[in-house]
């Protein structure tokens, strides 16, 4: 099988291999995904834009076993993220480390 080389910086390596992990897949499954999904779509799967000004954190929203969550992730800071959930009217805040993301929802 042949073989791809990726020059990358380490915060961008270990940010998405905490990220793949999390995922169930590794560095190689997760650039296979994006090289097959590309082939499929016929150019990069996702829209490239310019940004007027880059932003410096950038929210997603997801449900997580039935619960609602925001990640609000500060890209100066590459290891970290504040994850958001309301309960009972009260709007709750973590601080915690981009590999134990899963982990800190669950306990959330």
């Amino acid at each position: 099988m042949p073989t791809i080389q990726v020059r990358i910086d380490d915060q961008t390596k270990k940010a998405s291999t905490a990220l793949f992990d999390q995922l169930g897949m590794s560095m190689s499954e997760a650039i296979s995904l994006f090289l097959r999904q590309s082939i499929m779509r016929g150019g990069i799967p996702f829209t490239l834009t310019v940004p007027e000004k880059q932003k410096t954190n950038t929210e997603v929203r997801l449900n997580f076993k039935g619960r609602d969550f925001v990640l609000d992730y500060n890209f100066e800071e590459p290891d970290s993220v504040f994850i958001l959930s309301r309960r009972d009217g009260k709007l709750f805040v973590k601080d915690c480390d981009l590999a134990n993301i899963r982990e800190t929802m669950e306990h959330f």
